[in-house]
């Protein structure tokens, strides 16, 4: 996607009090996200809010799920991306 593109379609001042994990949907990982990533962001306040972890395989949202990583990249205050293997 081009840039311009990008913020003209999701770029907004308003960010949510979320963490957007960008991870493998493997099942092999659910436990490292639940046992690990999830308590930790979840630890964490930032203006009085606790943060709550987002990934986009448990959005409910119906749309495309490049629209959820594109919306949850832009209005997340951090992005925490697990590459391990």
């Amino acid at each position: 996607m081009h840039p311009q593109a990008y913020l003209q379609s999701y770029w907004r001042l308003e960010l949510r009090p979320q963490v957007f994990v960008a991870m493998s949907f493997d099942q092999r990982y659910q436990c490292r996200f639940e046992e690990i990533i999830a308590p930790a962001v979840k630890s964490l306040i930032v203006d009085g809010k606790q943060l709550e972890p987002c990934r986009v395989d448990v959005s409910k949202s119906g749309d495309s799920i490049l629209t959820d990583i594109c919306d949850g990249i832009a209005h997340s205050r951090l992005f925490l991306a697990d590459v391990s293997s």
